[in-house]
């Protein structure tokens, strides 16, 4: 198995998840802040600051192709198996890329539009939000005859997709939005000062944390609040949801959990300085692990929030933790440094 690492000294690179070696790096001429996306025929694509696309063959390092972009990019988004992607760029197009050849399949002008992911849903549209009227929706093979405005006149800066034909839209920072796919009307909306992500619970509630220092659960279909909590601070964290329904969020210096059901705190947690602005991650056993700007990765119990083991990377952590298939949990660190800690003993692995 192998984990892709993009940097800001603009390198990519491979690395063996079980040895640590790296594989292969491959050099931009700029930082990568871009996520990874795996194609066909083993190609692994991302973007550069320098503004280009590159796809690079996943075994031996090599470009395989890479495109200039027109106007900077935004995030990477993909559809199934037809395998293009997606993306908003700084001219105002939303774009659509072959995967094999990097060749344009089309570009649909959408006047303004911001750099948030697109949201490609089951009924085969691709979702953009614009910074001056609104979504825009196109069908994702034309890139055209499905054109259509959504909240106009509304800043959209978060988009996520909760099955059953629903996508939910920050507005303004101010309002959350159940769209229905496919169809230009706007259902009931819940007025919040937002500043994260909402996520979707299997249940169909949505989480979202507000600059007024709650978190709220919505009822996803009616725009009616379940439950709302009182935290220390502005919740700046998209939230996590167990696998028991518990959600857990990171607000300034401390780590909430929360049930799911009733808005009742189950358990706090107090790390030595903040890791707020960070998601957690859960691992299969219900280990809940956080990083801090204190340096540390916490591996907390999921049910009592008792302590497993800490982990000093000796830099500053500011992205959240990924776990791999055997439970191995990655974090890079400022130390200039991904770190692999055994998630049960919090052991180095490797770095």
């Amino acid at each position: 198995e192998t984990i892709y690492v993009g940097t800001l000294s603009g390198r990519m690179y491979s690395i063996d998840v079980t040895t640590g070696k790296i594989k292969w790096d491959f050099a931009t001429k700029d930082s990568i802040y871009s996520s990874v996306i795996i194609g066909n025929n083993h190609l692994v694509l991302f973007g550069s600051n320098d503004d280009f696309i590159y796809a690079v063959n996943s075994e031996t390092g090599r470009e395989q192709w890479s495109v200039l972009k027109e106007g900077d990019i935004g995030s990477i988004a993909t559809l199934g198996s037809e395998q293009m992607i997606y993306f908003n760029s700084s001219d105002g197009f939303l774009n659509a890329m072959e995967i094999e050849s990097g060749a344009t399949k089309w570009r649909a002008r959408t006047s303004l539009i911001n750099n948030s992911t697109p949201v490609a849903a089951p009924d085969k549209s691709i979702y953009a939000a614009m910074s001056d009227i609104g979504l825009f929706t196109v069908d994702h093979l034309a890139g055209n005859g499905k054109s259509q405005i959504i909240a106009s006149e509304k800043t959209i800066t978060s988009l996520t997709y909760g099955g059953e034909g629903l996508l939910y839209a920050i507005s303004d920072g101010t309002s959350l939005y159940p769209i229905t796919t496919g169809s230009t009307n706007l259902p009931a909306v819940f007025t919040v000062a937002v500043s994260s992500s909402p996520v979707i619970g299997v249940d169909g509630t949505v989480y979202v944390g507000s600059d007024d220092d709650n978190l709220y659960a919505i009822d996803g279909k009616t725009g009616e609040k379940k439950w709302e909590i009182v935290t220390k601070g502005r919740v700046y964290s998209s939230p996590v949801i167990g696998v028991d329904g518990t959600v857990y969020v990171g607000v300034g210096s401390y780590l909430y959990a929360i049930d799911g059901k009733t808005g009742e705190e189950k358990w706090l947690f107090k790390m030595h300085l903040n890791g707020g602005s960070l998601s957690p991650a859960v691992g299969a056993d219900g280990t809940v692990y956080m990083g801090s700007s204190d340096t540390h990765i916490y591996a907390l119990d999921g049910k009592t929030g008792k302590t497993k083991w800490v982990f000093n990377t000796k830099g500053r952590v500011s992205g959240s933790p990924t776990i791999g298939a055997d439970g191995t949990v990655y974090v890079g660190s400022f130390d200039d440094h991904l770190y692999a800690i055994d998630g049960k003993t919090g052991e180095e692995k490797w770095r």
